[in-house]
């Protein structure tokens, strides 16, 4: 059987990027005020994208930590939602 595999659909908005202090999993990448350290604020995107964390790279994510956990589906689906909810805070400043 045949399983298609799609990918997650990032905007690239980088507001993620700027609440990692919401997950412990992201400790090691922010830089005390939960904005990543590798975020540049002004060009609202990642100095390091090609070369990020594999925790960072939903998909390749997906397969390594989560594949046990949920379906592709149910993943995307979680995905999104925590993208809508940090596009609801305010922002940061």
């Amino acid at each position: 059987m045949h399983m298609q595999k799609t990918q997650f659909e990032c905007s690239r908005c980088g507001v993620c990027c700027q609440h990692l202090e919401r997950n412990a999993l992201y400790a090691a990448l922010h830089r005390g005020d939960g904005i990543c350290q590798h975020f540049n604020a002004e060009q609202r995107e990642c100095l390091i994208y090609e070369n990020r964390p594999l925790l960072c790279r939903i998909d390749e994510a997906y397969t390594a930590f989560f594949v046990e956990l949920f379906s592709i589906a149910e993943y995307h689906q979680l995905m999104r939602e925590s993208c809508a909810f940090l596009q609801s805070l305010p922002p940061k400043k």
